[in-house]
């Protein structure tokens, strides 16, 4: 058998590159307002939106690699050479799969542009042609993201993190602070359509690199690998399974930020987009936990290991639950200096606004990663998608009314209200399958409740003594010391557990 990689080490992998990713998402954010305008901020984040609705078409699919991939990595040491060309042959199926996937979608978005650009989106600044011509830029990278999941997925299933961070890293720096530099450089190139068309080009680049990486990686046998259909239909049930999530969860999870963005202006709608990126901040951990804890779940539960399972359930559940209250408690207290100095007041008065409520909505999706990997893994699929078919009748009726009430800030309400029903109704059903998952609720919800009530007054006291200092940035300064020596502290008090994480 290989040697399984250890935990901690995959995670700081996976950790690394969304981190990296996130901080220079949200560096971009002040500059691409500053460079382009509100309305083209708005369209932006209409492409991030049109990006995570058309991610639906995977199908289930790189789920279903990187389970497959990670239950033949243990095989490969008793017959390398076959079980190489198997996975060799696996990706080659994916990816020409999803590279005929991504054209039709290429197709279908610049197809429905004229629809989109003259009866969908509201602007005023931009022009149609230009907001036409970024749609179809936005058709071209969406063709192209569906290969690179799938080509991500196959890192992810052979548990080789690290080496697609090399790839991932300068990839994220160049979709964010890159482009932007450039645009800076060349004034020329200082518009919506060189922005889109820059995104294009880098992803194409990426693409071609991630292929030539996995080329390489199976060099040896390159000849015995060719697309099989046959791979296609093996697991069609599990990928079927993920897919009705996708469908339904692409909804739950995007039908605020779409319903918003055909009944606002872009003007109005950048502010929504800008306080949901910024509060995608707890996406860094989720995601990055979701790629090492998925796979390894994956092989606990193949060579019946359920003890394993239940430790690291319990150290990731906790040491998440913990972050989320740091991150959500200190983004309330202290979130609002760095808004204001990023962002034009205007602007800034309404992502400080919406930045909380969407912040504690997307706090507890990231908890629910844990369970949510474990499903996959022991092939449960039906809990997500049950509890996500009650919930779209009821967003459905309450979204026009939230919104006329409330403006874009009842998008935000629909969003927080879907995630608590969420994560309560996930824990405890899932428990009536995993016996240890009992325990692990009523410890959560102790230590959830502990951790805020001493974190509130720790954070009270801290925004005290920085409003007796005059510069703002040494208040700021002080304040965000503050919450990393707490994180410091209580990892350290709390090292020998997180030991067990391996």
């Amino acid at each position: 058998m290989n040697k399984q990689s250890n935990l901690k080490s995959l995670l700081l992998a996976s950790l690394s590159g969304r981190f990296v990713y996130a901080l220079a998402s949200m560096a971009a954010l002040p500059l691409l307002s500053r460079l382009l305008g509100a309305e083209a901020v708005g369209l932006v984040g209409f492409f991030s939106t049109i990006v995570m609705i058309m991610m639906v078409f995977e199908g289930g699919l790189t789920s279903n690699l990187i389970h497959q991939l990670a239950r033949r990595k243990g095989r490969e040491n008793r017959a390398h050479r076959r079980h190489t060309m198997s996975s060799g042959s696996l990706i080659a199926t994916y990816v020409c799969f999803f590279a005929v996937i991504g054209v039709v979608l290429t197709g279908l978005i610049t197809v429905l542009s004229d629809y989109l650009v003259g009866r969908w989106l509201n602007f005023s600044a931009l022009s149609f042609h230009h907001v036409k011509y970024s749609l179809i830029c936005m058709g071209l990278f969406v063709g192209l993201n569906l290969p690179v999941l799938i080509l991500q997925g196959a890192f992810v299933g052979r548990e080789q993190q690290v080496k697609l961070n090399c790839f991932y890293i300068p990839y994220s720096l160049a979709r964010t602070l890159g482009v932007l530099m450039l645009m800076m450089i060349v004034p020329e190139w200082r518009n919506i359509q060189s922005y889109f068309l820059i995104q294009v080009i880098i992803q194409a680049v990426y693409v071609l690199s991630l292929l030539f990486s996995i080329t390489m990686e199976f060099r040896r046998v390159l000849t015995y690998i060719s697309p099989r259909f046959l791979y296609l239909k093996k697991g069609w049930a599990f990928s079927r399974g993920v897919f009705l999530i996708s469908v339904t969860s692409v909804f739950v999870v995007q039908y605020d930020k779409l319903y918003l963005s055909g009944h606002v202006g872009l003007s109005d709608y950048a502010a929504y987009a800008l306080a949901s990126t910024l509060a995608g901040l707890p996406y860094i951990f989720s995601s990055a936990l979701n790629s090492v804890l998925f796979p390894r779940f994956s092989v606990n539960l193949n060579s019946g290991h359920e003890g394993r399972i239940a430790s690291v359930f319990r150290i990731t559940c906790s040491v998440i639950t913990f972050l989320m209250v740091v991150i959500c408690v200190s983004v309330y207290y202290f979130g609002y200096k760095p808004i204001n100095i990023l962002f034009s007041p205007e602007l800034a008065i309404e992502i400080a606004s919406l930045l909380p409520v969407l912040l504690v909505g997307t706090a507890l999706q990231s908890i629910l990663i844990v369970p949510f990997a474990l499903q996959l893994a022991a092939r449960w699929t039906h809990i997500s998608l049950r509890l996500n078919l009650v919930w779209i009748p009821i967003a459905l009726l309450l979204m026009p009314f939230m919104v006329a009430k409330f403006g874009v800030m009842g998008g935000a309400y629909i969003w927080l209200i879907y995630n608590v029903y969420s994560i309560m109704l996930t824990f405890f059903i899932l428990a009536k399958r995993f016996s240890f998952i009992r325990q692990v609720n009523s410890e959560l919800l102790c230590f959830a409740f502990i951790s805020t009530l001493v974190f509130i007054p720790f954070c009270v006291s801290v925004q005290w003594i920085a409003t007796s200092m005059s510069n703002s940035y040494m208040a700021l300064t002080f304040e965000v010391a503050c919450v990393l020596a707490v994180v410091v502290v209580v990892a350290y008090v709390f090292r020998r557990n997180l030991m067990r994480f391996r």
